[in-house]
């Protein structure tokens, strides 16, 4: 059976991550079986892990979970392994780990040029909100390969996008050499976000889309302090994140029935939590649910607040 787990799991994920993922990862999923067979080993994981691609090996431990032919005492050690990968801290090495696994072709199919009518709301809904005269400066922070960087560009804006992943980053510039024109201004910057490289009062608009709930509460604090320092008199900031009320609603239904889940969204913030920041800081605000699956949950008064999947802040110094 354990042969073939390796085989099944890449049938599984042939068309999802980049041509050649294969050859590349077969090596590590192998070894990570024979690890299951040996309990000393086991004992030593984090060692392990240090020169594996962890993403890959989360994404195989419940794919194999889920496999009715792993049984006993290898697939408690299995749990045991996926247990130890999710309490590790999150770093910009999760995010390289997983633009390297997925390649420039998904970041196109699934961000630059959408193929999903799902992920097409999703860069309709944040586009939109994004007010960009030609020649504005706008900042896209978390910005990972470039998507609203890219639209914010093709407005006319000078847009630059900021990421702590080098991985994402290095994307970013591939696709935005292959795909605009010397007459496009964007550029990429490899930053934290608690500590931006730019001069106070430089940028016209931020946009700040799925970030924040990839970071902690003192981050989120930081991240708006330096937002505040870099935004112009009457500049504006747009942030869209997921709804944590709804993510816990989904994240119970989705262990119920065996579900993966993100160990990525650790920064899942309320609307309440949040907005009590941005109020710290005197911004002024609009807020809008927002479901890029089911949009009609955005629009139910009261129960919006519980069912919608996103929350967008339209915001203003």
């Amino acid at each position: 059976m354990k042969g073939s787990l390796v085989d099944e799991y890449f049938i599984e994920m042939e068309g999802e991550w980049q041509k050649g993922f294969e050859k590349r990862y077969r090596p590590q999923l192998e070894d990570l079986l024979k690890l299951l067979d040996n309990v000393s080993e086991l004992a030593e994981k984090e060692g392990y892990f240090h020169e594996k691609n962890r993403f890959v090996c989360e994404k195989f431990l419940r794919y194999a979970l889920k496999h009715e032919g792993l049984k006993g005492i290898i697939k408690k050690r299995a749990q045991r392994l996926l247990s130890f990968l999710s309490s590790q801290e999150i770093t910009s090495r999760d995010y390289n780990e997983r633009i390297e696994a997925l390649g420039i072709d998904h970041a196109v199919r699934v961000y630059w040029e959408p193929e999903d009518s799902i992920d097409k709301r999703r860069i309709v809904v944040v586009s939109n909100s994004i007010s960009a005269e030609k020649g504005e400066v706008i900042i896209d922070i978390g910005c990972g390969v470039g998507t609203f960087t890219y639209r914010a560009a093709m407005k006319g804006a000078k847009a630059v996008g900021v990421d702590y992943s080098f991985e994402s980053i290095k994307v970013a510039k591939t696709i935005a050499e292959e795909r605009l024109g010397n007459d496009t201004w964007i550029r990429f910057v490899v930053a934290d976000a608690a500590n931006l490289p730019f001069k106070g009062l430089s940028a016209d608009t931020i946009v700040s889309a799925d970030f924040i709930e990839h970071i902690d509460d003192s981050q989120k604090e930081r991240f708006l302090d330096e937002s505040a320092r870099i935004l112009k008199e009457k500049g504006s900031m747009v942030i869209f994140t997921p709804n944590k009320v709804r993510e816990l609603i989904g994240s119970a239904i989705g262990w119920f029935k065996g579900g993966e889940g993100t160990r990525l969204h650790y920064g899942l913030t309320t609307r309440f939590a949040f907005e009590k920041k941005l109020r710290k800081r005197g911004f002024k605000y609009r807020r809008r649910f927002v479901d890029v699956v089911r949009p009609y949950l955005a629009d139910m008064p009261i129960l919006n607040e519980l069912l919608a999947l996103e929350i967008l802040w339209l915001i203003q110094k």
